[in-house]
């Protein structure tokens, strides 16, 4: 391979990530939907008197109260040289690596956090993902040794890709996706030449993937080596057996180098109380509703109303879109013959396509999710490329299949146009119906009222031709169309690179619009507080002193979710995808049997739309988080060291047990004054502690349980990959010259 060729991909990939995260690659923007909060909670009006109650994109509100703040702490503590292995801001404390969702560990993170002030190093982490991701792609499309314009186009296609963009507020998601490509090229070459360094440096995108990703993404690791293994042995069971050399040594390896954070993760998953949901069987039909990735417009977007919202998910089409053209000459590859070369390429492509479809299809939805859209969107790329090749190297007229995309073309644009402009004035006021009456369901109530009759409004605009990105995707259609149907001017060099350039146009139209830029000046102004948090904060920030937020719904809160994190005010509530039993959960009739011991001061609103709340001090006099069992007059103090420590000290007086109040969690060690302490179970969710009559300090740290069994194993496998490696080294330097024969 060239590397003039990967030299200009990055150059074209670097140009693109200009058109779509703009300023916010130097900093004057922050890649989140900050206005968010100002349109639809009432205690961050202040952000922007003057907003409308429409933000630009609702659709990735979970950045914003989820994954930013909790960015922060994680930022904070790295640079602090810590590990932040547990939260003491949210549900009274919780597992904090442990919760994967928020992608910590990843790499780039991790790297980028050490190395650039926050807010550069979350945009560019967020960016970094996305060239990793497209370069990747690249690398394997040469590996398999497509023509250079196939390999930029589709790379770029992947790199933008729909669900690249829906899942932007959940960054594990595309930091382990970005792996993949480099993965499959890897175990390719390994089958290719069969040698253990090959498989050993397979071994470091896996643990990539786990360090990057959760529980449920690490699933999907599983899920692509079954198909990969199933692709290249098929019917043949010495094939199999070759194929399960190489892809079982190198998983198992990465998971033993991500072993410390992975294990840290099934403790979590296995303290968890959280239940988990079933969609209605109705929403076994979003398989079905992702054959709109054609034309994806024609479900509606996040602008408008949505309707995959009936069968539970939204932007379905959007979620695999790799471009409309892209759609349909992956459509080519798939029921095209494969040339011999390319017959194990198309089956494991046609089986991740596959694979997400039977997802969607049944009850592994409840478990897996369309989060997996990363794994089809693999096979439609290479799909795609196989179709490109089969479409440019063939002289034949493919006439009905040429017809068939310009009909389908043709009669999608004139339905949608027809729909916005002449049918749906006339349902509108069913429809201000029906959505007022949902709206009343949501959590945001009357704040998205004017959010909701925006959507309403909005839907002509968006499906229409009033659209750019469906004019671009129509033109695509009609483009690819004419070239199935005049296989003369395939033969005009021009013609390839110009229509996987049409194809990249409307993906990166809307990839550019969802994703969200927003002034740092109002990044700024959320760090500083309004009047109601800086209320709060400056009697809690930094404390030891917990909150109790009482409130009719969670965007009415002063900290909703996991906000509380960038002001650090301790909370009882929050949002984790995985939790222990904690106050929060408690019944309301037990919440209130414990009211004396949730917060030193509670901040409560009865009604909706209120800027501010009552802020109260408790009567009970004290720490809530640290008190006696009995009356019981020493006096104590504790004090933070980092996140994952407590050191308590104690006055002069009597014996006596401790109560803290914090979530009991598995993998806490006390000491007192040097001395290993028993820590005992006390309901519903505290800890006791026995303090003697001449202690002095406690001191209270948290590990993961089987932190140090999992270092080990990874320390092992460390070696294990470094004494590959070198053996290989040192072999190659020993036969200099020699041929490579893997």
């Amino acid at each position: 391979m060239k590397r003039t060729s990967v030299s200009w991909f990055l150059l074209a990939s670097l140009l693109l990530c200009l058109f779509v995260f703009r300023d916010g690659l130097w900093g004057g923007s922050l890649l989140a939907p900050l206005d968010i909060l100002s349109n639809l909670s009432p205690k961050y009006r202040y952000l922007d008197p003057q907003a409308t109650g429409v933000p630009a994109n609702q659709h990735i509100i979970d950045q914003v109260e989820y994954d930013l703040p909790l960015q922060r702490t994680i930022y904070e503590s790295y640079r602090r040289g810590d590990i932040p292995w547990w939260d003491p801001y949210i549900l009274g404390g919780r597992p904090f690596l442990a919760d994967a969702h928020i992608s910590a560990v990843d790499p780039v993170r991790v790297l980028l956090y050490r190395m650039l002030r926050f807010e550069l190093a979350y945009n560019w982490t967020l960016v970094t993902h996305f060239l990793i991701g497209g370069l990747m792609m690249f690398l394997l499309l040469r590996h398999y040794g497509f023509g250079q314009w196939v390999c930029v186009g589709l790379a770029i296609a992947y790199e933008f890709a729909g669900c690249n963009s829906l899942f932007f507020c959940h960054p594990w998601i595309h930091a382990s996706f970005a792996y993949y490509p480099l993965l499959w090229w890897l175990w390719d070459k390994a089958l290719e030449k069969p040698d253990r360094w090959r498989t050993a440096v397979a071994s470091l995108p896996v643990a990539a993937i786990f360090l990057a990703g959760n529980l449920q993404s690490h699933a999907y690791v599983a899920l692509f080596a079954g198909v990969f293994c199933l692709g290249y042995g098929w019917t043949d069971p010495r094939r199999w057996r070759k194929s399960l050399q190489v892809v079982a040594p190198s998983v198992v390896i990465g998971a033993c180098l991500a072993a410390p954070f992975l294990s840290a993760e099934v403790e979590l998953f296995r303290n968890n109380l959280r239940a988990m949901p079933h969609p209605p069987r109705i929403a076994w039909l979003s398989g079905l509703a992702s054959l709109s990735t054609v034309y994806p417009w024609m479900l509606g977007t996040f602008r408008t109303l949505d309707l995959g919202r009936f069968v539970h998910q939204n932007g379905a089409g959007f979620l695999i879109y790799i471009g409309s053209v892209g759609a349909v000459l992956a459509l080519v590859g798939g029921i095209r013959p494969a040339p011999p070369g390319r017959r194990t390429l198309k089956r494991q492509a046609l089986a991740l396509v596959i694979l997400y479809g039977i997802i969607l299809s049944c009850p592994l939805q409840d478990f897996l999710y369309a989060r997996s859209s990363g794994l089809p969107v693999l096979g439609l790329t290479l799909l795609a490329a196989m179709g490109t090749e089969e479409l440019f190297t063939t002289a034949s007229v493919l006439r009905r299949f040429g017809w068939s995309v310009i009909t389908l073309a043709i009669v999608l644009m004139v339905a949608m146009n027809v729909a916005a402009f002449v049918i749906y004035p006339r349902v509108l006021p069913k429809v201000r119906e029906f959505v007022a009456a949902h709206n009343a369901k949501t959590g945001f109530g009357e704040e998205a009222r004017a959010l909701r009759e925006f959507q309403v409004v909005n839907l002509p605009r968006e499906i229409s031709v009033r659209n750019p990105e469906t004019v671009a995707a129509f033109a695509g259609l009609l483009g690819v169309g004419c070239v199935m149907l005049f296989a003369g001017i395939r033969k005009n060099p021009l013609i390839q690179p110009a229509l996987l350039a049409l194809n990249l146009v409307p993906l990166l139209l809307f990839t550019a619009r969802f994703i969200p830029r927003q002034p740092m000046e109002l990044w700024n102004r959320l760090l500083a507080g309004g009047p109601a948090q800086r209320e709060v904060v400056d009697v809690l920030g930094d404390t030891q002193l917990r909150l109790w937020e009482i409130t009719p719904g969670e965007h009415q809160k002063l900290f909703p979710y996991d906000m509380a994190h960038l002001y650090r005010v301790r909370t009882i509530h929050g949002y984790s995808a995985l939790h222990p039993r904690c106050l929060y959960e408690l019944p309301p009739e037990e919440q209130k049997q414990y009211r004396p011991e949730l917060g030193d001061y509670i901040y409560e609103n009865r009604e909706s739309g209120l800027g501010r709340g009552e802020f109260i001090k408790n009567p009970t006099p004290g720490l809530v988080r640290f008190h006696w069992e009995t009356t019981n007059p020493r006096g104590l103090h504790a004090e933070q060291y980092g996140l994952n420590e407590i050191h308590v000290h104690f006055d002069a007086g009597p014996a006596g047990t401790l109560v803290w109040t914090d979530t009991r969690y598995p993998g806490w060690q006390a000491t007192l004054d040097g001395f290993p302490l028993t820590l005992r179970a006390m309901p519903p969710t505290f800890t006791a502690l026995e303090i003697t009559n001449d202690a002095r300090e406690l001191v209270l740290r948290y590990r993961p349980t089987y932190l140090r069994p999992s270092l080990a194993a990874s320390i092992g496998a460390m070696l294990l990959v470094g004494g590959t490696l070198v053996a290989r080294i040192g072999m190659r330097r020993q036969t200099p010259g020699a041929p490579d024969r893997g």
